[in-house]
């Protein structure tokens, strides 16, 4: 054994002795590292095919959910960049904002409203994926009752929960706006089929009831576009249920060419029956909230107005609704 040990050291001391001087010893270090990374890299891409869904576990989780779902129910996915659900989603199901976390401790994001007319949550979550996390179904976990078990549909993994406590709303301002009207500084706007347009003199408004791209979420909303300068809009919405308060939301929309669309401020004055409930400003970018009490009319059925002047050359997403 002593004789073994004895030339094996001869053998790393000469090894030792003929090392390559320092500059070429750490450039040897790094190419040697960069073909590890290399290999790792062409590794992983070989690899994740067989961690992704394929098309038929797609369809069959279509299907699935063309079967199960129904009004109030709405969908999220985890991890946030499975945009593909959107398409295979069926129409009319709600696919919520919070599939883009800011964060994994707030996976709903700041606004409030994110599951606002919800009552139902089908969470899919590609749990092999890379950016997968647990935190969409935990804080869903905190908001519901126990959940079925999750159904596996090949690479997918499907989950239903029934919240606790759904936020209800009494009225949807937006799901009004057939029945609503719209003036331009005091002057009534043209219904032109689905939505209203108004002219004048240095402005041209159209309001309408649209789903749009506000920081790359989709909306659904009261859109109002303005082309030229800014303009004094009011609409209002008659019989509406009203409660103790009304809260929404305000964005401004992606404009179509992809340009910086800026933020907000902006003031938004509510009037029901005729009268001023509040006047509250609404400001920075994204989708900052707003509420206004109004507790007054709770219980009641009223016209309800929005007042907003609209900003020059922009396209603004308001939606409001009435809560208990």
């Amino acid at each position: 054994m002593a004789p073994r040990l004895a030339a094996a050291r001869a053998v790393a001391g000469r090894a030792w002795a003929r090392r390559p001087a320092g500059g070429r010893f750490a450039a040897g270090v790094f190419a040697a590292a960069v073909v590890l990374a290399g290999g790792m890299g062409l590794g992983f891409q070989a690899a994740l095919p067989s961690l992704l869904p394929s098309r038929l576990d797609w369809r069959a989780t279509t299907a699935l959910l063309e079967r199960d779902v129904r009004r109030g129910d709405a969908l999220v996915v985890s991890p946030a960049w499975a945009e593909r659900v959107r398409m295979i989603a069926p129409r009319g199901l709600r696919v919520l904002a919070s599939s883009r976390p800011a964060s994994d401790a707030a996976p709903f994001g700041a606004a409030a409203t994110e599951l606002e007319g919800v009552r139902r949550v089908w969470l899919v979550s590609l749990s092999g994926a890379p950016g997968f996390s647990w935190a969409p179904e935990l804080e869903l976990l905190a908001r519901s009752a126990a959940p079925e078990p999750p159904l596996r549909v090949g690479e997918l993994q499907i989950t239903r929960f029934e919240l606790s406590h759904p936020d209800l709303p009494l009225a949807t301002l937006g799901d009004a706006f057939a029945g609503a009207r719209v003036e331009l500084g005091g002057a009534p706007c043209a219904a032109d089929g689905p939505r209203f347009r108004c002219a004048a003199s240095r402005s041209e408004v159209e309001v309408e009831s649209a789903v749009v791209d506000v920081q790359g979420v989709p909306r659904p909303c009261l859109l109002v576009k303005v082309a030229g300068e800014a303009a004094p809009i009011r609409i209002t919405f008659p019989a509406v249920r009203v409660g103790r308060s009304l809260r929404g939301n305000a964005g401004l929309a992606a404009a179509p060419e992809g340009d910086a669309v800026g933020s907000l401020p902006l003031t938004i004055a509510v009037r029901v029956a005729g009268e001023e409930a509040a006047a509250v400003q609404v400001e920075g970018a994204g989708w900052p909230t707003y509420r206004v009490d109004t507790g007054r009319w709770a219980g009641e059925r009223h016209p309800v107005s929005l007042e907003l002047v609209a900003p020059a050359d922009r396209a603004v997403c308001l939606q409001a609704v009435t809560l208990p």
